[in-house]
């Protein structure tokens, strides 16, 4: 895994990062995401803010930018083509975002 960009909330308590992840030997698989988590916890390569199928390469060009300390903008460039979707209609996890709701 390799971090692009991680951005710390104005307060402190949150961190969003993107990035990219590679492996899986023959078969293969490499994939940009996001992530948000409260600040000190490790970052999960699957727990992801976007898309429905985890490991798809379906977003790139992703960047992070907190608005205020409860606000998070993640802007990227999507896949358009059919295959992906499905996938792209879930483009925010509402179980990862719902976690840091007040």
């Amino acid at each position: 895994m390799k971090i692009i960009q991680e951005e710390k909330s104005p307060n402190g308590q949150y961190v969003a990062t993107s990035f990219s992840c590679s492996g899986g030997g023959s078969a293969g698989y490499f994939y940009f995401n996001a992530n948000l988590r409260k600040l000190g916890d490790e970052l999960d390569q699957l727990d992801v803010l976007m898309g429905k199928h985890k490991d798809w390469k379906a977003f790139a060009d992703i960047e992070v930018r907190w608005i205020d300390d409860e606000n998070v903008e993640v802007s990227y460039r999507q896949k358009e083509s059919p295959a992906y979707k499905e996938n792209n209609a879930s483009r925010c996890n509402p179980n990862t975002a719902s976690r840091f709701i007040t």
